[in-house]
């Protein structure tokens, strides 16, 4: 984070590829004084009124970023620091003396993002078990996006639909992400409920809202859901919004 306060400067400023959709360099977060036992990850500056932002994200360890310990979570659609930045909670254990970078992918050109990573060091002080890293289902690599869900208007649930393939593997917990509209460019100032279902039943739910100015709020809870997720496992989620919704932007990260 800066050294000195401040309310337009919000840790490291990411910057996307010329080319739409490509990958951006890698940036240097910090490199860990001590184990990390899970880091607070912020996101700040991504929206743009009237503008779709679509981004991606990706944090890797080592220095030459050969562990990937968050792939592919969508961070466009986020207000500046000094209205509402993005904070999520990571469980993700990294060693002291860990070199830690991001870089990002965006529809827009050249687009930035302002990320704060802020590590809980020295004992085990969140609950829940820890994690050596997430991967993510229901991405759009090509488009910077997630996956469409049109919540149902007015606390109607939408029927449950597939974010993604099936799991490669066992996972330990779960967090949902939203990013923008698929279809419309001014976001609506509404509410929407998401649940994550897993053969029929409705395993957890978060909160999101959205904003005219376009940017996301949530969801909430910030940090995963701790549920045992088996290999070959089809994730779905349904959703209900507060007034008339807009198709959505959604994926999961399930973590390992």
């Amino acid at each position: 984070m800066p050294a000195t306060p401040s309310t337009t400067t919000w840790g490291t400023r990411l910057t996307a590829h010329a080319t739409p959709h490509s990958k951006g360099v890698w940036a240097t977060l910090l490199t860990t004084t001590l184990d990390a036992y899970g880091f607070w990850l912020s996101i700040a500056g991504t929206s743009t009124a009237a503008t779709r932002t679509d981004m991606l994200i990706e944090v890797a360890t080592g220095p030459s970023q050969e562990n990937i310990i968050i792939q592919e979570m969508p961070c466009g659609w986020r207000a500046t620091a000094s209205v509402s930045p993005y904070v999520i909670w990571f469980p993700i254990f990294i060693p002291a003396g860990t070199l830690v970078s991001a870089r990002i992918q965006s529809l827009i050109t050249v687009d930035t993002a302002d990320v704060l990573f802020y590590v809980n060091g020295g004992a085990i002080s969140m609950p829940g078990p820890l994690f050596a890293g997430c991967d993510a289902y229901g991405i759009v690599t090509a488009s910077s996006q997630g996956t469409s869900h049109t919540p149902g208007n007015t606390g109607a649930e939408s029927t449950a639909a597939n974010i993604g393939s099936t799991t490669s593997r066992a996972y330990g917990g779960v967090m949902l992400c939203v990013q923008g509209t698929m279809a419309i460019v001014v976001m609506t100032s509404i509410a929407y409920h998401w649940e994550l279902v897993i053969g029929g039943t409705s395993v957890c739910e978060w909160r999101s809202g959205g904003n005219t100015s376009e940017y996301n709020i949530g969801p909430f809870p910030p940090a995963p859901f701790h549920t045992s997720i088996p290999e070959s496992t089809q994730l779905q989620v349904m959703a209900e919004a507060s007034g008339t919704a807009q198709a959505q932007d959604v994926s999961f990260l399930c973590f390992y």
